[in-house]
């Protein structure tokens, strides 16, 4: 229990320390470059998301596959 309470004191001060140091450390030009970073890394995680999400190109039949009709035909031309 005592390992769990020093974990969360830990975070707890690491916490305070960074919006401490965000709002009296950072300019106001570098608040905005980190907000404007913090937005992008969204954007790029919504859209990374929504690709994957779709899951168009996880739906391959083994008909769909390319080189099927050959594979078979070579196949039927050893006999087998």
């Amino acid at each position: 229990m005592a390992k769990i309470r020093t974990y969360v004191a830990a975070g707890a001060v690491l916490t305070a320390a960074t919006l401490m140091l965000y709002r009296f450390g950072l300019s106001e030009d570098a608040r905005e470059q980190l907000r404007g970073a913090a937005r992008s890394v969204r954007d790029a995680y919504g859209r990374v998301e929504d690709v994957l999400s779709s899951g168009g190109s996880a739906r391959v039949r083994p008909e769909d596959l390319p080189n099927r009709r050959a594979s078979e035909a070579q196949w039927e031309a050893l006999g087998l």
